[in-house]
């Protein structure tokens, strides 16, 4: 009996690691993708920004870009600790299989 809710458990378990793994590479390749297009208009609004200033908006420009790179912080913060994390359980709990 307990046999089958053990195989039931482990299934369950792994197809939940797998779609979260899943999600994760998803997720990281679209936050690549988002990171390099930003660099490139970051090196964009550097070559503009006399052309910024003469139109008045240098500064929400500079503003925007400052709120990104504090987002972009925040969320690289999350990822490291989420790392550390899984680091962890990794290898104090063998076990699981992660």
């Amino acid at each position: 009996m307990f046999d089958k809710a053990e195989a039931f458990a482990r299934r369950g378990f792994h197809v939940a690691k797998h779609h979260a793994s899943e999600m994760y590479k998803h997720g990281r390749s679209i936050m690549g993708k988002l990171d390099y297009g930003f660099q490139i208009a970051k090196k964009l609004h550097s070559v503009l920004t006399p052309a910024l200033k003469d139109a008045g908006v240098h500064k929400h420009t500079k503003k925007a870009i400052s709120d990104f790179e504090t987002v972009r912080g925040k969320v690289m913060g999350a990822h490291d600790s989420a790392e550390r994390v899984v680091t962890a359980v990794k290898r104090q709990v063998p076990e699981l299989g992660l």
